[in-house]
């Protein structure tokens, strides 16, 4: 209020904010363990007056800015709790993310705003219309990032995660506050804050690759978040009229169509899969019932009937794991041939077109010329 900046990281779920490993254990108490580490965070207090509140108990899922991760299995899998925005989900008319590429964030959460009449909020980083929002302990707890996949319904709204607040705005302590007895500003002509819904944003796992050369700690980037921070904090630390500036905006094409197919088509897998995986886990729990029908003397007895249900089950799990693979397969087999076409037509077909469409006007300039000349 008094004309300062702020830029604050808030997190419904905090997943590096984990006791530390090598702390010593404290002393023997006679008071109770406290409850659940609390691994979440806000500050729905100061902003709810500003008309900005973080989801409690949610974090995004985006199924547009998905990372692939590698499964317990070593499969390689999109998981929608785990996002890398790219230029599309990045605003283009401010100075903090005009120039940036993609920015890697990990269960972040939802900001939900409502308009007030002297506030101006814009989103630095939002999601894709492929998203919607998911229970944070639902995250927290997965292993395996395909379960996140089940009933995943995008809603078709734009969720901000990063946003930007400035103008007119009235204290969130009206009434003063405890242990404080100076005097309360009641408000602020020039509001700056930037509240961005991840603290995992901040680590280097999501970032860079650290390794220790010559024991020397070097980290190599695949993605921007240390540029996004240190805009942040020299686009705030600068005066009101630069913070106010805003870029000319960079205007990317993304093959929005090629996108939407790839989209289409891990959608199309994840329920066909999700339909085997199904079938299999059925036909499994009937082959172990079936298994331990009886023994006899430690040996396994069966039916002539029982053996031949035995064998057809048997067989039916083969079947549904060869489905899998082939499902799998296809999906991979699909994306490369889109791909395929796509260079096609990039690198052999439109310069053929255009060459055509020089050669046609060309010859179409010689006839006219033969023409006039004959005139």
């Amino acid at each position: 209020m008094n004309g300062g900046r702020l830029i604050a990281f808030v997190d419904p779920y905090a997943e590096s904010d984990r006791e530390d490993p090598n702390k010593e254990e404290e002393e023997e108490s006679d008071e109770p363990p406290p409850g659940p580490r609390v691994v979440s965070s806000d500050l729905n207090k100061l902003t709810e007056r500003l008309g900005v509140k973080l989801r409690e108990g949610e974090v995004l899922g985006d199924g547009d800015a998905a990372l692939t991760v590698n499964t317990t299995d070593g499969r390689s899998m999109r998981h929608i709790g785990m996002l890398g925005f790219k230029k599309r989900h990045l605003a283009a008319d401010d100075l903090v993310t005009a120039q940036l590429e993609t920015l890697n964030f990990s269960s972040t959460g939802i900001f939900d705003i409502e308009e007030k009449e002297d506030i101006t909020v814009q989103s630095l980083v939002y999601s894709s219309e492929f998203a919607m929002p998911l229970q944070a302990d639902q995250v927290r707890f997965v292993r395996d990032p395909t379960t996140l996949q089940a009933g995943f319904r995008p809603t078709g709204e734009i969720y901000p995660v990063a946003i930007r607040l400035s103008g007119r705005a009235e204290t969130a302590f009206p009434d003063g506050i405890e242990g404080f007895e100076g005097e309360v500003i009641e408000g602020t002509d020039s509001l700056n804050l930037v509240l961005v819904a991840d603290t995992d944003v901040l680590t280097d796992r999501l970032w860079a690759q650290v390794q220790v050369f010559f024991g020397q700690r070097v980290a190599t980037p695949f993605a921007e978040n240390n540029s996004f921070i240190t805009n942040l904090v020299e686009n705030l630390s600068g005066s009101n009229a630069l913070i106010n500036v805003r870029s000319r905006g960079q205007f990317s094409r993304p093959f929005t169509v090629v996108e939407t197919l790839r989209r289409e088509a891990e959608a199309s897998y994840q329920e066909s899969e999700a339909a085997l995986q199904q079938q299999l886990n059925e036909t499994q729990r009937q082959l172990n019932e079936l298994q331990s029908v009886r023994v006899e003397n430690g040996r396994l007895t069966l039916t002539a009937e029982q053996a031949r249900a035995l064998r057809d089950f048997q067989q039916q799990k083969v079947r549904i794991r060869k489905e899998l693979r082939d499902v799998r397969h296809q999906l991979n087999e699909d994306i490369e041939s889109l791909g395929t076409q796509i260079k096609f037509i990039n690198i052999v077909l439109m310069p053929l077109l255009l060459t055509g469409l020089l050669l046609a006007w060309r010859l179409l300039r010689l006839g006219r010329k033969r023409k006039e000349k004959q005139a």
